[in-house]
Formats: structure tokens, sequence, C-alpha cells
């Protein structure tokens, strides 16, 4: 039986990386089922059963029911604790299902109840996979989240340090050493937000700019999503300009709007995020004296 929940995972898998996921839930929620009979000794892998129920709960966030997905992240949890057929946990794949919980808590807007799944889900990836090996870009992303609690619960403070380590770790890349520059660049951009949001723009500034230089080289696999390398871009302008240099400020806000004018990975533009840039530009302007050149700014950010 589990063997045929393995091949009953692949099939789910093939339609979930076709971006078919209601055609691919029922193929996994049959692995669960077969994986949990065991194997002809009856020997049951509670790790293998985690990884498939850890996908019947990524396909339920996907489709946007979180209270379902929460439920079966929980369960993905608690199978992986008890790791494979011979008690080996795998804690980074352990980790990533905590990660998953934390996530489904912050999204249904409970930020205090996912900040500990995040924290937890650290501690996990951090002793790495069966063999000890860590993904530090993965354990970086639960750290950026535990940073991202903090922050939306208004301690700005405690979230930089998480930031920070969050950068550290995803320098190192993942487990082949590959580095995601356009992950990496939004945690220095949250770095950038918690001194922004104390009053420090001028240390700010080059974290904006950093962020910039990692957006500009997309993923792992070079995918650039112009419309985080403009929101970065309207930030290097936004301090320019709570600094009172509105000549500086200008150029940053009107490359943010060529960048977000490109839409997302996906070619979605952002109306109210560009409409943010074309404002500023016309607010630089208009600080400038250039109330006539103001005007035209301002009319396009009406009019997206």
């Amino acid at each position: 039986a589990d063997s045929v929940g393995t091949s009953l995972h692949m099939v789910g898998y093939c339609h979930f990386s076709l971006d078919d996921l209601t055609e691919a839930l029922p193929w996994f929620e049959r692995a669960v089922a077969a994986k949990q009979k065991g194997d002809v000794d009856g020997r049951v892998d509670a790790d293998s059963v985690g990884t498939s129920l850890h996908m019947v709960g990524y396909c339920h966030f996907s489709l946007g029911d979180l209270a379902e997905a929460l439920s079966w992240f929980n369960h993905a949890v608690a199978a992986k604790e008890k790791g494979d057929v011979h008690g080996r946990v795998d804690a980074e794949s352990m980790g990533t299902s905590i990660h998953w919980v934390g996530n489904c808590h912050f999204n249904r807007g409970d930020v205090t109840e996912g900040l500990p799944w995040f924290e937890r889900a650290v501690t996990a990836k951090e002793k790495g996979d069966v063999d000890g090996r860590v993904d530090a870009a993965s354990l970086g992303t639960s750290m950026h989240w535990v940073g991202t609690c903090h922050f939306n619960l208004g301690d700005f403070t405690e979230a930089l340090p998480w930031f920070e380590r969050a950068v550290a770790a995803k320098e190192k890349g993942d487990v082949d050493g590959r580095v995601d520059s356009e992950s990496l660049g939004a945690t220095m951009h949250w770095i950038g937000n918690c001194h922004f949001n104390l009053g420090d723009f001028t240390e700010a500034l080059p974290w904006f700019k950093r962020a910039v230089a990692g957006s500009e080289k997309g993923d792992v696999n070079g995918h650039v999503d112009a419309e985080s390398l403009g929101t970065s871009l309207h930030e290097v302008g936004n301090c320019h300009f709570s600094l009172g240099d509105f000549t500086e400020a200008l150029p940053w806000f009107e490359r943010a709007v060529a960048a977000k004018e490109k839409g997302d990975v996906y070619g979605r533009v952002d109306a109210a995020s560009l409409g943010a840039s074309l404002h500023l530009v016309g607010d630089c302007h208009f600080s400038l004296g250039n109330v006539t050149e103001a005007l035209l700014w301002f009319d396009r950010a009406d009019h997206i």
C-alpha cells in the first residue's frame, strides 16, 4: 500500500505542477489513505504520510480554504514528528509543515497565533534534514516570517534582528548553494521598512537600494517580479523625499512607475501601487515648484 501511495502522490504532484489543484487534491488524499496502511509488513512510514498530508493542506491553502488547510498541516506535523520507518525525523521537512501552520494563522489574520509556529519552524529547520544538511534559504524564509509577525504587531525593534538573521541565512542559499536574489531582496526591503518606521530614513536608504539590486537579479531562475522591484524603487524615493531631497527622489519614483507598469511575474498590474508612485512623482514636481508638470502626474494617478 505504501508503494501504491507513493504512485498516487506522484499523480497528484503532476496535476499540482500543472497548477490544477482541484484535480491534484483527491490524488493526494488517496495517497494519504494508501500510505496509512503501511508496507507489506504493515510498517507505516509516517514521514511519507506527512508529505502527502502536507500537499493536501497546500492544495486547500492555494484554493483559499485556510481552515481546511490548517487541519491538514497540523496532521502533517504530527505525522512527520514520528519520522520514517526507522524513526528518523526530517526536521527540515517537519519545519516546512510547521511553517505552513503559521502561514494559515497569519493569513486568517491571527498574527499572534502564527508567531510561535514560525519560531518553531526556525528551531526545526536549524536541525536540517535526516542527514543534518541545513537548507539556509528555507531557514531564512521562516526567520523572515517571525520578523513579519513582529512587524505586523508594530514591534519594529523586535522584527529587525529577525530580518537581519534571515538575510544572513538567505545569502548562503539552499542546500545546493543557489541564492534566490528576489527573496533575499525582499528581506532587505523589510529591514529598510523597519528603519523607516523607526524614523531612521538615512539607515533605511541603503537597505532599500540593496533590495532593488536583489530584485533586479530575480529568483533562482532569473525571473524578475517587476512589481516587487517597483516597490523597492519607490521606497528609495520615499527615503529621499522624507529627507527633503525631492530632486534625488524624483528619478526613483519615475523608475518605480516604469517597473510597476510591467506588473508582477504573471504580468498583473497593481493599480493602487502604481497610482501611489505616479502620485509621488507629482508630489516631487510640486515640491520643486513645477506645478504644471505635477498636475499631469496627478491626473495620471487619478485615472489608473
